[in-house]
């Protein structure tokens, strides 16, 4: 079985499949073990497990027979200068294809940035909305939380939604303002 990705959320597939029963669990990324997005101990729990890693590779189609998966098409890729996420962005190295074996493959890289940013012109910054210490956006009453805030670190479930309580807290506030005791008497 393939995985490819390399944040936390493919870091589950690969250990879960393992422990499913998958004799053989790849993860293949395009960067090294540096640039991934996973946490630390969420590596060191993957490596624990027998999950192999191909890095600085990049798949470029998945081989069909009858229907079914038997390979992954990749390209390897050299590192080069950094881009929106502050990771080097890899280029294919001509004439580099192979082809890793598999009957499974799982996708499990990040979501599409929304384009809405762009949309509603929303500062974003290394590719992703941009928000002060309140969740605000650069648009006055727009606020963003989650993964479209966040180019690395804590970027997870429980995260965004500590992110919404915040965001939800800033808004009253600004909707509700508090009064003081002098207004009240």
């Amino acid at each position: 079985m393939l995985v490819i990705g390399a944040g936390n959320t493919a870091v589950d597939c690969a250990t879960i499949a393992k422990r499913l029963g998958a004799e053989h669990v790849t993860m293949v990324y395009r960067r090294t073990d540096r640039e991934m997005t996973c946490y630390e101990h969420e590596y060191d729990f993957a490596r624990k497990e027998g999950i192999e890693f191909r890095f600085l590779s990049q798949p470029s189609r998945v081989v069909l027979e009858d229907g079914k998966p038997v390979g992954l098409e990749c390209l390897r890729v050299e590192l080069g200068a950094l881009d929106a996420s502050g990771r080097p962005s890899p280029a294919a190295v001509p004439g580099s294809e192979f082809t890793l074996p598999a009957d499974q493959i799982v996708k499990a890289v990040g979501q599409v940035k929304p384009s809405l940013a762009a949309l509603l012109g929303l500062n974003t910054s290394k590719g992703y909305i941009a928000v002060d210490d309140a969740f605000q956006t650069s648009v006055a009453g727009v606020y963003a939380i989650g993964d479209c805030i966040r180019a690395r670190g804590a970027a997870s479930t429980v995260m965004a939604v500590e992110d919404g309580k915040l965001a939800a807290a800033a808004i009253h506030q600004q909707l509700v303002p508090t009064t003081s005791a002098a207004e009240v008497s």
